[in-house]
Parts: C-alpha cells; structure tokens; sequence
C-alpha cells in the first residue's frame, strides 16, 4: 500500500513556532522530498536559499 502525504512536491511548508531547536521553527520552504522512515512521515524541505533539512510531519504546517 503506498503512503500517503499530507504535503506534496513544491508546497509551501513552515515548520511549527512549537517545533525543537534543530527543525529551525519558523523555518519556510518547499516540499522537495518525502519519505517514510520507522513509520514517520518525513518530508526534505529547501529554503530560497537552496538550504534543505528533512523535517517529521507532525512539524510542519501549510505555510501563509
């Protein structure tokens, strides 16, 4: 059975203001990546700045 994201390819995310320090809360991006890993849900975000770090699901929220 395939997974299924909450988030696609090229959305706006922004990690949530609640998130722990190493997933930069505030942090805004676009979905270039998603996997699941142990049964977690984990998508690569990049930044404009070309930057990208693999962030859980529950982190993330539909950027403004």
């Amino acid at each position: 059975m395939e997974t299924e994201f909450l988030y696609d390819w090229g959305e706006e995310v922004q990690v949530i203001d609640t998130a722990p320090i190493q997933y930069a809360p505030g942090h805004t991006g676009a979905v270039c990546g998603m996997s699941e890993i142990d049964g977690v849900k984990v998508y690569t975000v990049e930044a404009g700045s070309g930057e990208s770090m693999e962030i859980p699901e529950e982190m993330l929220r539909k950027a403004d």
